[in-house]
């Protein structure tokens, strides 16, 4: 399985640790990733009202992440578009991605803030009830001011530096609904396991059809990965095989099971849906287990960074 490229998703949380304590630790992590060879180190925006929360918006540290690592891709899983400006995040990320190489990644994410008074100080006009046309609306924006540099130095806009790339977009879902955006926006395509509206009965001839309607409409086909959340154990004779944590939508599936178990389960998914690469959450909340299961990963799926090298 040395064409299996295993890519990293981290929300920042390290139990016993303050929020400065758990940013130098992921960046560690990143670090370890970088070195390890995996293909991509991701980082999720969540506004929650812990003492402990390590970070809200994750586009600072992603600044660091890059400026620490070498080859691997740094990115967001994901940035909430709905309530940011479509230009300022298209500004900040066609910038960083010029800095660091050409390998940032923007996900786009749907949702809002936990706080209700949250949403009201990021976007007076957006509440809870109606996100979902400004998720839309703010998607086209991003993806005009990508693709479209001419028309805006037309209009006095230039998103420096011009003629510069724009990082690779990332459709983020829990189901095969919205791939049809993948084709119109011509984003990539990340496809979670674990968030509690995600269909893991997934049927590969719908993936199959968007494949081949991007190619003809792009010249080219997407990038598609999987992303699982996992709790790497020794024994799972025990163990309950899903953790289950939160409730409908917000709910979170977290796979226990031994590392050979989870080699079996991508080896699975990669002959079913011809996907090449992996986003593993790693549920550990302790950054000693999380770097030994990164030396794991590395042994058992061959990584090197002259594989990454082809990303």
């Amino acid at each position: 399985m040395s064409n299996i490229r295993i890519g990293i998703l981290e929300f920042g949380y390290r139990a016993g640790k303050t929020s400065i304590e758990t940013v130098e630790e992921v960046t560690q992590y990143a670090v370890r990733a970088d070195e390890t060879g995996c293909s991509r180190f991701w980082i999720g925006e969540h506004h929650r009202p812990f003492k402990t929360n390590a970070w809200s918006n994750p586009d600072i540290l992603l600044t660091l992440l890059a400026g620490m690592t070498e080859r691997v891709r740094i990115g967001t899983a994901g940035s909430l578009i709905s309530v940011y400006s479509p230009y300022a995040i298209a500004m900040n990320f066609k910038f960083l991605n010029s800095l660091f190489g050409n390998r940032i990644d923007l996900g786009l994410a749907k949702g809002v803030p936990d706080s209700d008074y949250a949403i009201q100080l990021l976007n007076k006009e957006l509440n809870r009830t109606n996100w979902t046309p400004y998720f839309e609306k703010n998607l086209e924006l991003i993806h005009d001011l990508f693709h479209r540099e001419e028309e805006l130095f037309e209009r006095d806009i230039v998103l420096p530096p011009y003629g510069g790339m724009p990082p690779q977009l990332w459709y983020l879902s829990g189901s095969f609904k919205s791939l049809a955006h993948i084709v119109r926006y011509k984003t990539n395509f990340c496809k979670s396991l674990f968030h509690g509206n995600a269909d893991n009965e997934m049927d590969a001839s719908v993936l199959d059809h968007y494949r081949g309607e991007y190619l003809e409409r792009h010249g080219m086909l997407p990038e598609v990965n999987l992303a699982l959340s996992v709790r790497i154990v020794k024994d799972t004779d025990s163990a309950a095989r899903t953790a289950v944590t939160g409730t409908g939508k917000e709910a979170f599936k977290t796979l226990v099971i031994s590392v050979e178990e989870l080699y079996d389960t991508i080896h699975q998914y990669h002959e079913t849906y011809d996907i090449n690469e992996f986003i593993i959450h790693d549920a550990s909340s302790d950054s000693s287990e999380k770097m030994e299961h990164l030396s794991m990963l590395k042994d058992l799926f061959f990584i090197t960074n002259e594989a990454n090298e082809e990303v």
